[in-house]
């Protein structure tokens, strides 16, 4: 745990860690939780990426920033049209949905 510890701590994380355990049984990528103490403090996900399948991790992580962008378009969109119908086509302040 000494080695999860010092890798967590290369990272911005919020709150105390209290705990790091293994996550699911991943074939690919070894995977674990990473508990924080303080209710109010979030609990992350410990990833190793397996270089042996993912030889590109740049490629990798530009791929998954491209998908998590993508997603919150696609949130903010469905939420513009939710609302939409719900204000009847009015105005709304810009920047708020």
């Amino acid at each position: 745990m000494k080695d999860l510890l010092s890798i967590v701590s290369k990272f911005k994380v919020q709150g105390t860690v209290g705990e790091i355990k293994p996550l699911g049984a991943g074939l690919i990528n070894d995977t674990y939780k990473v508990n924080t103490t303080e209710a109010d403090a979030p609990d992350y996900v410990l990833q190793r990426i397996n270089h042996a399948i993912f030889q590109n991790v740049e490629m990798l992580q530009d791929m998954i920033l491209a998908a998590v962008n993508g997603a919150l378009k696609l949130a903010d969109d469905k939420t513009s049209q939710a609302m939409a119908k719900l204000n009847g086509g009015l105005p709304g302040f810009p920047g708020m949905f």
